[in-house]
C-alpha cells in the first residue's frame, strides 16, 4: 500500500518537531556538517539561494528533498525514474543526484 503524506501534515510535524524559525540568517547552513532544522526552513520559505545553495537551483533542491524525503518516509517511488527525469531536467547523471540529493537529504531528513 502506498503511503503518501500531505504537505501540510509534513510542515505540522516538522514545526512540532522544533523546527521553528528561528534566527537563521540564510548564510552558511546548508554547508555545514550538520545542516540545523532552521536553516531548511529558511531555505524553503525563501529559495536555495547563495552560497548555501552550493550552485544548484531552488528547483532542483526541492525536488531531490522531495524524493529524500519520500525514501525516509518510505514511500513507494520509482527510483530510476526520479533519477531519469532528474537528470534530463537538470543535467548532470544519476549518481551525481543521488549521492549530493536523493541520498544528502535521506540522511538530513533521519536526524
Amino acid at each position: 500500500m502506498r503511503k503518501t503524506i500531505p504537505v501540510a501534515m509534513l510542515t505540522a510535524i516538522l514545526a512540532l518537531s522544533g523546527c521553528a524559525f528561528k534566527e537563521y540568517s540564510g548564510k552558511g547552513g546548508m554547508t555545514k556538517y550538520s545542516i540545523k532544522s532552521d536553516a531548511y526552513e529558511y531555505h524553503y520559505k525563501n529559495g536555495f539561494t547563495g552560497k548555501d545553495a552550493m550552485g544548484w537551483g531552488y528547483s532542483l533542491q526541492y525536488a531531490r528533498s522531495r524524493a529524500g524525503t519520500a525514501v525516509t518516509c518510505d514511500i513507494t517511488s520509482d527510483k530510476s525514474l526520479v533519477l531519469s527525469h532528474t537528470t534530463k531536467t537538470y543535467g548532470q547523471n544519476a549518481f551525481v543526484h543521488e549521492l549530493n540529493g536523493i541520498n544528502f537529504y535521506t540522511l538530513k531528513v533521519k536526524k
